[in-house]
């Protein structure tokens, strides 16, 4: 489950095969969003690009996947979170800022074990970061799950040695069988 904001959960591997493309086979270090694959497909195929749509081609990055000017971020938001993610920088609120921040250098820190939010020598790119946030609210994030293994998830106890068949906690009615109830609500 994809559910916190940190680089392990919020990357996923992004390959795009162009017939005629020149630059095949080549990886570009840029950030780029899941929401660019719209644009960039209906650009490739002459259709029609709609407003409502999110999301810039990355034509310009097939074409050339060094390219140096594409300075988009990232931005990625979950229950109570939203993060924006630039080649150096992710920068994470939580239910804007009231729950707590997080600002990590990936070029020092890929990670993110040492969070720089409160250092006073990065607050310009705090503040420069937290302009890119959307706007507007966030909704809550729910309160931290306690989990038990043992009594709260599905589990098969095991009978005691000896014991015929059926003489399992619980009896036939599923073996002593406990139901996980929903734990990310």
């Amino acid at each position: 489950m994809k559910n916190i904001l940190w680089e392990e959960s919020d990357r996923v591997p992004l390959i795009l095969r162009v017939p005629g493309m020149k630059n095949r086979g080549k990886r570009s270090p840029r950030t780029v969003e899941l929401l660019d694959l719209y644009p960039t497909l209906t650009g490739l195929a002459g259709l029609p690009h709609y407003a409502r749509n999110e999301g810039t081609s990355l034509e310009s990055l097939l074409r050339n996947p060094a390219d140096r000017s594409w300075t988009k971020p990232a931005l990625s938001q979950i229950r109570g979170g939203r993060s924006v993610r630039t080649e150096r920088w992710r920068y994470t609120e939580w239910e804007e800022g009231r729950l707590g921040r997080e600002l990590y250098d990936h070029r020092v820190d890929p990670q993110e074990r040492n969070n720089l939010a409160e250092n006073p020598r990065v607050a310009a790119t705090v503040a420069k970061l937290r302009a890119l946030l959307p706007r507007g609210s966030v909704e809550k994030r729910s309160s931290a799950i306690r989990y038990d293994a043992i009594r709260d998830c599905t589990y098969f106890p095991q009978p005691k040695p000896g014991a015929a068949k059926g003489d399992a906690p619980g009896g036939e009615g599923g073996g002593g069988l406990k139901r996980c109830d929903a734990l990310d609500p």
